[in-house]
């Protein structure tokens, strides 16, 4: 069986013991590692499908190491709450959130740096996702996209630019993502980008909102109620998470994904050590192996996540789904650290100005 192929029958199937057996076989192969003597490593995973990717592939690693993997799903806002009221006694060695969020908790000083010495992979990444001195990286990157209805509108139909969402044809059809979503903010961002406005301006992007609103069925407020939504064909269209769609539509939902030609947002989930940790060594061992080509490969033609090291192949089936030619190199990682400084103002003005009209 060749190795492509072996990578999607695992996508589909979501094997736990085929994913074990890959990753045990491929980790055999490389030079003796550290006996940890089965020391316990506490991991705060994202939610929902990723928390179960997470677990999945706990069990070649614990192997490999001699440790033992803790985990608890926690989502971002949960977290960097939790942080900061911990701080100096965290409960977790290794933290996941929205890369928005990871730049909040460096900033507050609740992280332990990276070494190239511990993650060697840091080298193999992409510059974008290496956070500036290391003190997180992002593992993986999610775009913001178009989900759509296949059975209830063609490929024809759909908008060509996101302004387009404000076409009359939609009315009641669209859903869009509650100010408590991280792509609330991304479609603030994009929007505003359009429209020429400012980290500190944001009416373009109020003012195209309200445009689109009268097209607007509901605002979700998480990925069950909009998927519930967009599989029945209530919905017609979504802004979504190009992820959480292409898992989706590897289970067989009747949904796809979209993406303008002008581009969209792309954002990391970001991964790193809590600060004050006693067990760096295993975590930076953990998170070494979230890089390796093989957990990355897994990641994404199981659940969609685009991979941040190189010479990642993807299966064909997920690279369908998400961004390419002009629609991947229009895109844009923004600042997200400027966007956090000013995060709460604009889901404030998107709650008052949007969502509650």
């Amino acid at each position: 069986m060749k190795q492509c192929s072996m990578f999607a029958w695992i996508a589909k199937t979501a094997s736990v013991g085929a994913v074990a057996m890959l990753l045990h076989t491929s980790a055999s192969a490389q030079e003796a590692v550290k006996d940890f003597g089965g020391e316990e490593l506490v991991v705060q995973t994202l939610t929902g499908t990723a928390g179960k990717f997470f677990r999945d592939i706990a069990e070649p690693f614990e192997k490999k190491y001699n440790a033992k993997l803790e985990m608890f799903e926690s989502l971002s806002s949960d977290t960097v709450a939790k942080m900061r009221a911990n701080a100096g006694d965290q409960e977790s060695d290794v933290w996941m959130v929205a890369e928005t969020w990871a730049t909040v908790l460096e900033k507050e000083k609740l992280l332990e740096p990276l070494s190239v010495k511990g993650v060697p992979a840091l080298e193999q990444m992409l510059p974008t996702a290496r956070a500036k001195n290391d003190a997180f990286m992002l593992m993986s990157l999610a775009a913001m996209n178009i989900t759509y209805n296949k059975t209830k509108i063609s490929p024809a139909d759909l908008p060509k630019t996101w302004e387009d969402l404000a076409d009359p044809k939609y009315k009641g059809r669209i859903i869009l993502p509650a100010a408590n979503s991280t792509f609330a903010v991304m479609l603030i961002e994009q929007l505003n980008r359009i429209g020429g406005g400012t980290m500190k301006n944001i009416d373009p992007a109020i003012a195209q909102l309200n445009k689109i609103a009268p097209n607007v069925m509901t605002y979700w407020t998480s990925f069950d109620q909009n998927f519930n939504l967009m599989n029945s064909g209530q919905a017609w269209i979504a802004v979504s998470s190009s992820d959480r769609t292409i898992d989706q539509a590897l289970k067989g939902a009747p949904i796809s994904a979209f993406y303008p030609e002008s581009g969209t947002v792309l954002i990391g989930n970001a991964v790193g050590i809590s600060q004050g940790t006693k067990r760096k060594e295993l975590a930076e061992a953990y998170i070494n192996y979230l890089l390796s080509k093989d957990v990355q490969k897994i990641m994404a033609d199981r659940i969609g996540q685009i991979p941040t090291i190189k010479g990642v192949d993807v299966a064909p089936e997920v690279k369908a789904l998400l961004p390419q030619g002009s629609a991947m190199t229009n895109s844009v990682s923004p600042n997200w650290s400027d966007i956090a400084a000013n995060q709460a103002q604009w889901i404030d003005r998107y709650t008052k100005e949007i969502v509650s009209k």
